[in-house]
Parts: C-alpha cells; structure tokens; sequence
C-alpha cells in the first residue's frame, strides 16, 4: 500500500514537472519574440535614418529598449574609439535623460579606463569590469577633469556617481556600446551582444550617410 501510494505522487509529481517544463519553454519563447521585437525596431530606426546626426537618436531608442526588457542600467552610452585604441570619444547617456555633450577620453587617465582599452587591443568581443573603491573613485576624478562641465552639470540634476559598477563594453570595428549596472545582470550578456552587432549597422549607416553629406556639401562648394 505504501509503495502503490508512493507511485502515485510520483506520477502527480511526473505530470507536475512536465508542466514545469512546458511553462519554462514558453516563458523562453516569449522572452526572445520580446528581443527579436527590440532589435527589430532598432534595425528599422537604423534604416530610416536620413542625416548623420540622427546616429544619437538611435542609440537613445537602443537604450530606452534595454530598459523596456527590464534590464537596470545606471547610464549607457557608445564610444568612437581611435585608430590606436588609447581615446574614445564618449557619448553616454544621462541616468536622468538624453545624451551628454560627447567629449574624448584619454584612456591613460585612469587605470579603470587603462583596463577597457586593453581589453578592446586584446581584440575580446565582449567584456565585463568590476570597477569599487579607491579605482572607481579615481575613474570618476579623471572623467570630471577630463569634461568638468558635462558633470556638473549631472551634479547639479542630482546625479549621484555609483561607489560600485559592473561596466559592459560590446566590442565593434569602429564603435562599441557600453551599459554600466549596479549588479551583476549574467542574463543581459546575450542581449548586450546581439544589440552590439545591431548598433555596429547603425554606425555603418552613419559613416555612409557622413560620406554622403560631405559628397553634397563638396557639389555645392565646386
């Protein structure tokens, strides 16, 4: 009798976990037609893109998109690295809103900044830095030395710089994305990556139509 009624929360626990299985697979399937829909709409605002400067207006619907996937960002932003990989120029994104004045970073100011540039030379697709302490601190020193204006101007939005970060940087040819959290965010990873090939489409576009602009501009001048 013990063993028969055993059996039985067997079969129940059985139909139980199938159940279990049934439900995980449709969450998964749900969760990617969500990214294939984000991506898409990045795909589709890359293509609409006339002028050259609407490059910020994409990579402001790109971020806004990861917040719509619940991904918890402190700020993001895109940088247009050198031909030596030792400077950027950074365009981040307000943790109140919108786009900073864009400003060039030295990479040899600080040894946060000296850790994305050798990762970038070492020629890694991805790469995630956990950045506390005395080194965070020193990283945030140099950035406001480097552009003083642009974050006084976060200081006085009340922007509060973090005392820890977990920074992600998708490496392209040219360009690559960058989304700083608190936590870490493991199940992001994959999301940042595939919104980095994304986003490298969208700086081919801008190069494109920059050389287009340039084009007109020297018909006019002739």
């Amino acid at each position: 009798e013990e063993n028969s009624t055993l059996m039985r929360f067997g079969k129940v626990f059985q139909q139980t976990y199938t159940r279990f299985l049934d439900l995980q697979k449709a969450e998964a399937q749900a969760r990617e037609s969500q990214i294939e829909a984000v991506l898409e709409r990045v795909r589709s605002r890359t293509m609409a893109m006339q002028k050259s400067d609407e490059l910020t207006d994409v990579a402001g619907l790109l971020f806004e998109q990861v917040s719509a996937l619940g991904i918890k960002t402190w700020t993001a932003g895109f940088n247009v690295w050198s031909e030596d990989n030792n400077s950027y120029v950074d365009y981040i994104t307000s943790p109140n809103g919108g786009f900073i004045e864009p400003y060039t970073v030295l990479t040899d100011a600080a040894e946060a900044l000296k850790d994305i540039s050798n990762a970038r030379k070492s020629g890694v697709e991805f790469d995630v830095q956990y950045v506390e302490g005395e080194k965070i601190k020193k990283l945030y020193l140099a950035l406001t030395k480097l552009d003083e204006k642009q974050y006084e101007v976060m200081l006085q939005d009340g922007v509060q710089f973090p005392s820890h970060q977990y920074e992600h940087f998708v490496f392209g040819s040219k360009v690559s994305l960058m989304f700083i959290t608190y936590e870490p965010v493991p199940e992001a990873h994959d999301i940042f990556k595939r919104l980095g090939k994304v986003f490298e489409q969208t700086y081919t576009r801008f190069l494109d139509l920059q050389k287009a602009e340039a084009q007109a501009r020297e018909a006019q001048i002739e």
